[in-house]
């Protein structure tokens, strides 16, 4: 799985889904704590707002599934990871500011929802970019690695925010998805509309486009 140019593709998939998942399992697993932080304390509104933030996560997946099909790929995780890193940016900036209960809460809603809708893309792009006979294996490498890094963000997520704070733990988790923009912007294939055949040649046929030019430059 490393070999013929599929090793950039594992580093790509178990990139942007360690990025993606570090600031989720975080934010998701201590999001009560988050809440009483903002100054919702109350035995109610951390609670409500955490179950509300969870049951709306699965929204994201509605359209995403709709998109990846007609706006490709490349958008639909680009632009969630974009809208998720401003939306805890902002968060960060406002903690402390006693900001509104509603305000917190649609910000994390918009987090949320982008960040459950660029989920999709783990269950896509390592199933077409990888050829059959190592899809199984990359796919349960990946998935190791990214479990991992999950397991070890959900166990520093409280320590970081004791000895760091709000803010600054927010903004962490946001330049983490911004990192995650970086890495889809350059590396990030579009695969709308292609076969599985197209999809998992894809770096035979620039392999191939190389040997080409080589042949042609050496007459």
């Amino acid at each position: 799985m490393f070999r013929n140019g599929y090793g950039k593709w594992v580093f790509f998939v178990a990139a942007f889904w360690s990025l993606e998942l570090i600031p989720t399992f975080g934010i998701g697993t201590y999001i009560p704590e988050i809440f009483a932080q903002f100054g919702f304390a109350d035995g109610k509104k951390e609670y409500l707002g955490s179950a509300i933030i969870n049951i709306v996560y699965l929204a994201g997946l509605i359209p995403a599934f709709y998109l990846v099909e007609k706006a490709g790929r490349r958008p639909t995780l680009i632009w969630p990871f974009f809208i998720s890193s401003i939306s805890l940016f902002v968060l960060g900036a406002t903690a402390g500011l006693n900001m509104p209960f509603i305000f917190i809460l649609v910000l994390f809603i918009i987090y949320g929802t982008f960040n459950t809708a660029m989920g999709a893309h783990p269950w896509i792009y390592p199933n077409e970019l990888f050829p059959t006979h190592i899809r199984g294996t990359t796919m349960g490498f990946i998935t190791g690695v990214t479990r991992i890094a999950s397991s070890i963000s959900t166990f520093l997520f409280p320590a970081v925010l004791a000895n760091y704070g709000l803010s600054v733990t927010l903004y962490i988790c946001g330049a983490l998805f911004f990192l995650g923009i970086l890495i889809s912007l350059f590396m990030a294939p579009e695969t709308k509309n292609m076969s599985l055949a197209e999809t998992s040649a894809l770096n035979k046929g620039t392999n191939k486009r190389k040997e080409s030019l080589v042949m042609r430059k050496n007459g």
